[in-house]
């Protein structure tokens, strides 16, 4: 059976369904047995839905092409 640190070191895993079989099946005997781990477990679970759930910022504009707009515009017969 895991200790609470190795729940803890793999719980992202866990979550994400990346852990092997073994230690998901470790895992959960433990947190059948753990009450604080089974805490840990489902507040990472709901920060991570929450964070899956926030829209995700634009990227920002590259500066160079930028620069390139405002030399076209420059140049535009429109102006």
């Amino acid at each position: 059976m895991l200790s609470c640190r190795e729940v803890s070191e793999c719980a992202s895993d866990l979550i994400d369904r990346r852990a092997s079989w073994r230690i998901r099946a470790e895992a959960r005997l433990h947190l059948f047995l753990c009450q604080h781990c089974r805490r840990y477990v489902e507040q990472l679970k709901l920060t991570v839905q929450a964070l899956r759930s926030t829209r995700r910022p634009e990227p920002p504009v590259d500066a160079g092409q930028v620069l390139d707009a405002i030399d076209r515009a420059k140049h535009s017969p429109h102006l």
